[in-house]
């Protein structure tokens, strides 16, 4: 704790520097470029964890059955470098080790979807419209603190459990800028909520949000659906409440899939590792090795669609692949019949000139 406090002055002059940056934008120092379609960006103050991953899947399900869409990410953890387009690399390019983990799901998941990469957005969406000239709206992955892209909708995305009013920037904290930077959100959803969210409970977070007369808050819950069977190995088993399940993960804050695997299954033994973690073959190997007699009375490798990405490429793709490995899918429900709502205020910023 008194660490902690030694940082504040630290995350004080990050905070400061970035406050300087943004007025820099303002006041039009520096350039926001401006693009022939919506862009939609979908972002956060914290250092991660607040769920962006399944939140763009759930506009990729509403955008992509009505418009050219396509998804521009950094993707993060990725050996490539520039920009890429998924669908002009060739079959043994698409894995994580090329795009990242996050565009490997979309890609994965929507094979309709337009799937980039590129550290620098700007470059990234001219070079996807020239590649894909019939695109008509683009979602920013991880983009609240590019500033350089002039966006239609910022979404802004806050955990629940961490809720960036109660925290500080970089180093004391776990934020990329000031709580008020939040103010430059078109739209903030409070993610990770229980899904018997109370009316109370929402009427307090919005009193601490204190949202400007333009801004709408919404609250979302995850919604864990029927793990897949990933390899060769999973097809012909039939999942109970009794089968031994071995959980990897590798994702910030992975309390609410631990406690919902343990709420699911009577037998769980947790793996946890830092979020977008590159899985070894050490790792996998100790881990079996552990769990030799778990595996051999008919347990299984459980994990998210995110970390089957990186477990299913490279150098752990053979090993995990002699095993019963199933993804857990998570989807996004939007609390108190708000779904149509949000949408409707997403589209109104996308109508705009």
């Amino acid at each position: 704790m008194i660490v902690k406090y030694l940082l504040y002055p630290f995350g004080f002059i990050y905070g400061i520097v970035l406050k300087i940056r943004r007025l820099f934008y303002e006041k039009k120092w520096l350039q926001s470029y401006k693009f022939p379609v919506p862009i939609i960006v979908v972002g956060n103050l914290s250092m991660g964890g607040t769920g962006k991953t399944p939140h763009v899947e759930f506009l990729i399900r509403h955008f992509s059955s009505k418009l050219h869409l396509a998804t521009l990410s950094r993707g993060y953890g990725r050996k490539s470098k520039g920009y890429l387009l998924a669908s002009q690399l060739p079959e043994e390019d698409k894995t994580a080790q090329m795009l990242g983990d996050e565009p490997l799901q979309f890609m994965t998941k929507f094979p309709s979807l337009e799937v980039a990469v590129c550290e620098n957005r700007v470059l990234g969406i001219e070079k996807l419209l020239l590649d894909r000239p019939e695109t008509e709206m683009i979602l920013l992955d991880d983009a609240f603190q590019h500033l350089s892209v002039k966006a239609n909708c910022n979404v802004l995305l806050m955990d629940f459990n961490s809720p960036y009013y109660n925290d500080f920037p970089i180093p004391a904290g776990r934020l990329r800028e000031f709580p008020t930077t939040a103010k430059y959100a078109n739209v903030i959803v409070v993610t990770k909520c229980s899904p018997n969210l109370s009316d109370k409970e929402k009427k307090e977070i919005e009193e601490r949000i204190n949202p400007t007369k333009n801004q709408e808050i919404y609250f979302s819950t995850y919604l864990y659906e029927q793990p897949v069977p990933i390899t060769e190995k999973a097809q012909c088993i039939t999942l109970s409440s009794d089968t031994p399940i071995v959980l990897i993960s590798g994702i910030a804050h992975p309390e609410s899939l631990q406690k919902f695997v343990q709420k699911t299954y009577k037998n769980v033994i947790c793996y946890h590792f830092p979020d977008h973690y590159v899985f070894k073959e050490q790792d996998l190997n100790k881990i079996l090795w552990e769990n030799e007699k778990t595996m051999e009375q008919g347990g299984i490798i459980l994990s998210t669609e995110k970390d089957v990405m990186r477990l299913v490429t490279g150098v752990t793709k053979k090993i995990i692949s002699l095993h019963p490995l199933f993804a857990l899918p998570i989807r996004v429900e939007i609390l108190f019949d708000e779904k149509e709502k949000l949408i409707k205020k997403i589209n109104s910023y996308v109508r705009k000139d």
